[in-house]
């Protein structure tokens, strides 16, 4: 066993207050990620930690932007295993839909009001069967 991800919620804070401001000095149908392994650089390699990082770094960016009322979304995106197709996808997180992927989970973000950006991320999201 891996161990338990330690969340930072300062420091994930930190790092989100300073991507949405480089990003809000953008266009309007700005988008961006960061896989969590660059958000969190102490994030160890290990696999099983995937999950519960992504998930409080999610959880962190859309508690920050509802408090600050930004027009900004998030998407997490999780890379699977190629033994799931789009018409066989996992139903629940566990360490087998990893089984040989070694991109850690991303998350993408996006002006809420450009429709346009919206609909590439949806269909660039299925097109890599990412959840």
């Amino acid at each position: 066993m891996a161990g338990e991800y330690k969340n930072n919620q300062q420091n994930n804070t930190s790092f989100i207050r300073q991507w949405v401001e480089r990003c809000g000095n953008t266009s309007q149908d700005f988008h961006d990620d960061y896989h969590i392994d660059e958000i969190v650089d102490s994030l160890p390699k290990d696999k099983e930690l995937w999950r519960d990082a992504s998930v409080h770094i999610y959880n962190d960016f859309t508690r920050y932007t509802k408090e600050l009322n930004l027009e900004i979304g998030v998407m997490l995106c999780v890379s699977i295993s190629d033994s799931y197709t789009k018409t066989r996808l996992p139903f629940k997180w566990d360490n087998a839909i990893l089984k040989g992927v070694d991109t850690p989970p991303s998350l993408y973000i996006y002006n809420k009001d450009n429709a346009d950006v919206i609909l590439w991320l949806k269909n660039a999201a299925y097109r890599n069967v990412s959840i």
